[in-house]
């Protein structure tokens, strides 16, 4: 057992941080942990870029309290998304106000856990008690009429309940 305990600590790699447990729990993956808008490149859009550093500073951009980055795969705008999260928690927002939710992982997840629709639902209804939700990847997820019903009733509750919410897509 002891054997066992030493091998498991030996890939685990070291114990997290305080930044790096608060990062785990609003649920960013780790290779994004180091998304900072100082370590970001503005260059690719400096508009994009402009507008999200106004996000993260005043929950709002051009008076919208939501942020759509649309482009193609791999232009930053998960890396942009993040940033703005990583500004609020060093700003003072509590992790558990904040939440990154992965939307094809998310979903694949909610059907492989064959939890009973009403459940399902009420986890997707979760979602909005956040100050702020990120919705990575949105549209890049399998497509049936239940996956849709609950985007449209995630996307609505945020809406009605005037929440922040950023979407990084890959639709055009």
């Amino acid at each position: 057992a002891m054997v066992a305990h030493r091998f498991a600590q030996h890939f685990a790699g070291p114990p997290l941080t305080h930044l790096q447990q608060q990062l785990q729990q609003v649920g960013i993956p780790p290779h994004y942990f180091p998304c900072l808008f100082a370590s970001l490149d503005p260059e690719p859009d400096i508009e994009a870029y402009r507008q999200c550093q106004q996000y993260a500073q005043e929950g709002a951009c051009q008076g919208k309290r939501g942020l759509l980055l649309m482009g193609a795969p791999g232009n930053g705008k998960t890396a942009l998304a993040v940033a703005i999260l990583r500004h609020r928690l060093a700003h003072g927002q509590p992790p558990q106000r904040l939440r990154f939710w992965n939307v094809p992982t998310g979903m694949y997840e909610l059907r492989a856990g064959r939890l009973h629709p009403d459940q399902a639902t009420r986890h997707i209804l979760a979602l909005t008690q956040h100050d702020l939700l990120v919705l990575d990847d949105l549209g890049k997820h399998h497509t049936s009429p239940w996956v849709q019903e609950q985007l449209y009733l995630l996307l609505d509750e945020l809406w009605a309940s005037d929440k922040q919410v950023v979407i990084t897509t890959n639709l055009p």
